[in-house]
């Protein structure tokens, strides 16, 4: 669980992360302004407290002058900034089926500063999911959902997944990639913007 908390907060707390959610959130805020704003014009139809009425649409437009000049501030900037993970994200990767592949031919893990890779168009909740994350040079998790929920296995990694790993971790990097040694592999595959990342056929 320990672990689980501190990957969940690695993805949470990264720039990358901030970036993301930063931009989602003037959409996010129209849409819900939006709804607001049917759901005033709905009560203002079905309601003889005109006072009330004109009190609610003056506050909401109020509100609504606010936030779209500056979405991201108050409340919504300390969500950004704010580094903890959901319990639900934290107890996802805990009940997954964590293998924890050591590197046993000359490559090694590299890090960034987005460390934990997953695909986003899958989540990390459904059966096809897949979480990485490097633990050292020599060893990196790999969670899934293939396996007995919850458990713990260790192999020796061939080259072939530390270098599916390697791509994962330089593809999600913001500014910065970790690497125990200079070698010329790590900047070719850190600058590639579209890389063929692969799912694990486990």
């Amino acid at each position: 669980m320990a672990a689980a908390i501190y990957m969940a907060t690695m993805y949470a707390r990264v720039p990358k992360r901030r970036s993301e959610i930063a931009g989602i959130v003037p959409a996010a805020a129209e849409s819900v302004l939006t709804e607001l704003e049917k759901a005033l014009q709905h009560w203002a139809k079905i309601t003889n407290d005109t006072a009330a009425v004109e009190r609610r649409l003056a506050e909401f437009q109020e509100v609504a002058k606010s936030v779209r000049s500056d979405p991201l501030r108050g409340a919504v900037a300390d969500l950004i900034r704010s580094p903890w993970p959901s319990q639900k994200v934290v107890n996802a990767i805990a009940a997954m089926t964590w293998r924890v592949g050591k590197a046993t031919g000359a490559l090694f893990y590299i890090a960034a500063d987005n460390p934990v890779h997953f695909f986003k168009g899958l989540g990390i909740r459904t059966a096809r999911s897949e979480l990485t994350f490097p633990i050292s040079a020599d060893c990196a998790i790999y969670a899934s959902w293939r396996g007995e929920p919850g458990s713990l296995r260790f192999f020796q990694a061939p080259d072939s997944f530390v270098k599916e790993c390697n791509r994962r971790i330089a593809h999600g990097a913001d500014r910065f990639v970790f690497s125990p040694r200079n070698e010329g592999w790590i900047e070719t595959i850190a600058e590639k913007p579209n890389p063929a990342l692969s799912a694990f056929d486990w």
